[in-house]
């Protein structure tokens, strides 16, 4: 069932879904909906108080979703796509998908079969990528003297997270969305998430074993953090 709640002006819904859980968890979808997930027993009303007292971030995470939506292709012949830190031309054609510079021939003749190739095409290329990131990590964080597993990756579209680790399956959880960014900001995500197999937290200690094997961390995550959807 969805619920409403008003905050500085302007109207929220959220959705509750109660559970078997310890915690609060409530998160702003691409749907603008906020879904929350709650133990067994906690009412709307409480949920639309513990919403009320952090309005602040909700309101921030709608200005972010506005703005991420506003940025989306439309995919259209001549539209530009986010690829790698820099921006591609969609140039419709009867040629296979190819990357000529930075123009992106597809045998494409409207927006939707431009935007299914498109998929296409960048997760063939997402995977490559991250297959070669993560065995490259993985030989740095062993030339550092830590003895890691070589991760299982798997990629899928997340809203709220670049990336996840399960240490205790050595899997590591990728946002195909990293692939608007440039190649070093994806990279400080694979060292930021086999830093987790040395330390399960963001302690000092976590952030001291993260910058020993990548110097450059900070600089690159502030990229992320600025876009973060």
């Amino acid at each position: 069932m969805e619920y409403t709640y008003e905050y500085e002006g302007e109207t929220y819904v959220f959705v509750l879904t109660n559970k078997r859980v310890r915690n609060i968890n409530a998160r702003m979808k691409d749907d603008g909906i906020i879904h929350v997930s709650a133990p067994l027993g906690v009412s709307a009303a409480s949920v639309r108080r513990l919403l009320l007292a952090h309005g602040d971030t909700f309101r921030k995470a709608r200005i972010r979703l506005t703005e991420r939506l506003a940025a989306r292709p439309d995919f259209t012949d001549g539209s530009q796509v986010p690829y790698l830190g820099r921006s591609l031309t969609l140039c419709y054609d009867t040629v296979p998908a190819v990357l000529c510079g930075d123009v992106l021939h597809l045998p494409a003749d409207s927006p939707a079969q431009a935007e299914v190739l498109w998929r296409h095409w960048l997760q063939e290329r997402c995977y490559l990528l991250f297959d070669s990131l993560n065995r490259e990590t993985c030989e740095c964080c062993r030339r550092h003297g830590y003895d890691v597993p070589l991760a299982r990756i798997t990629i899928r579209e997340m809203t709220s997270r670049w990336g996840s680790c399960t240490p205790s399956k050595a899997r590591i959880s990728m946002n195909l969305r990293l692939m608007q960014y440039p190649e070093n900001s994806i990279r400080s995500v694979f060292f930021h998430e086999y830093a987790h197999f040395m330390e399960q937290n963001h302690s000092d200690r976590f952030y001291a074993v993260l910058e020993g094997i990548c110097p450059d961390y900070r600089k690159w995550d502030a990229l992320l953090r600025t876009h973060r959807g």
